[in-house]
């Protein structure tokens, strides 16, 4: 009988550890934040073995430099055997650091249970603008600008950066870069911007480079430039000496379209040198001090001086400083002097009275 007893105790002692009840508690994993971010934690418990009335869950008390809005003590009530519930908690990060959180699930008759969740909270993403440079104030049309900078991120947290140029469209052409683009920059670092344009109207743009991100809004960044056309400008009234211009603003003002001569502009004045004497200016012709003049090899007909147009033949008739007479061809022959005429007469004389007196005489 006492057998038997003892027999009946243990299985009542068995049928009620069986169904004894308790709580089992789970939480979320939670990702690092950033400083001034939220996150949720999410508490999920379940009755085990029994019922369990007056099921609640209490978040502990929070660390300094976290905070939520939400009450720290979740009611559940009644959870059946096997039967889950969820709370949750949105948190935010005020301050940089590593923090953990304590949530306990507690009800009638059942042993209190409790988890913990590590947190970590970055310091804030921040853009800063470094190392701008334009590389011209002025320019004039055809020539291009080039404006560079540097966007870094120096916080803890990734942040999205955006960079939109304007300002330039009625002057510039934008040959290099993008007028628009986002990308993404990881907790220190950095992207070098590099935008090129090409001035095509004169005017006073001022080329603006807005940068925006998602964490803060760095200044932006501005090239002001002043435009001039490269029309050449009209040469004025007297602004000529001995058939050269005078004042000019490129070497192409100054052409005098003389093959002798080089002919570069300098401080906005033309300056007229010299090419090498026996320098090939033109067929047969080569350059003497300046002048193109015709090539020869005979000294005696080396007469040939140039005209005001370049051209090395005098016209019928003329003359030029060494008396030189230039025929129909146009090649000059050395004049006959008169001293000789005056001999020539005076020897035709004697000789006209010699024959007269040997005719006088046979007479």
């Amino acid at each position: 009988m006492k057998k038997l007893l003892l027999i009946l105790l243990v299985l009542i002692t068995i049928v009620s550890t069986a169904s004894a009840a308790s709580l089992s508690l789970s939480l979320n994993s939670l990702e690092a934040i950033s400083e001034g971010d939220t996150i949720t934690l999410t508490a999920t418990v379940s009755a085990v073995g029994d019922s369990v009335a007056n099921t609640s869950l209490q978040l502990g008390a929070l660390p300094a430099g976290t905070a939520t809005s939400d009450s720290l003590v979740q009611t559940i009530g009644t959870l059946s055997s096997g039967q889950s519930s969820s709370k949750s908690w949105t948190i935010r990060g005020d301050v940089a650091g590593n923090y953990t959180f304590n949530v306990t699930a507690s009800g009638t008759s059942v042993s209190d249970t409790f988890q913990n969740a590590s947190l970590i909270v970055n310091t804030a993403a921040f853009i800063e603008v470094s190392n701008k440079t334009c590389s011209a104030t002025t320019t004039s049309t055809g020539n291009t600008i080039t404006m560079n900078f540097i966007v870094k991120n120096v916080g803890g947290s990734p942040a999205t950066v955006t960079i939109n140029m304007s300002g330039y469209t009625s002057n510039f052409t934008l040959t290099s870069g993008s007028a628009s683009s986002s990308s993404t920059l990881s907790a220190g670092s950095q992207s070098s911007k590099s935008y090129v344009f090409t001035a095509t109207t004169a005017g006073t743009p001022t080329i603006t480079a807005g940068i925006t991100s998602t964490k803060n809004d760095p200044t932006d960044q501005t090239c002001p430039i002043t435009i001039t056309s490269t029309t050449s400008p009209t040469t004025p009234t007297g602004n000529t000496v001995g058939g050269h211009v005078r004042d000019c603003s490129s070497d192409s003002n100054c052409n005098d379209n003389n093959p002798c001569t080089v002919d570069t502009c300098t401080n906005n004045s033309c300056k007229y040198v010299n090419t090498l004497n026996e320098t090939t200016c033109g067929t047969d012709k080569v350059c003497n001090e300046g002048n193109c003049i015709l090539k020869t090899t005979n000294p005696i007909l080396d007469k040939n001086t140039p005209g005001t147009d370049g051209d090395t033949n005098k016209k019928l008739g003329e003359t030029d400083t060494q008396g030189t007479n230039y025929g129909q061809n146009g090649e000059g022959t050395t004049p006959f002097d008169s001293t000789w005429i005056i001999v020539i007469i005076v020897a035709l004389v004697i000789i006209g009275g010699i024959v007269y007196f040997i005719l006088q005489k046979k007479a």
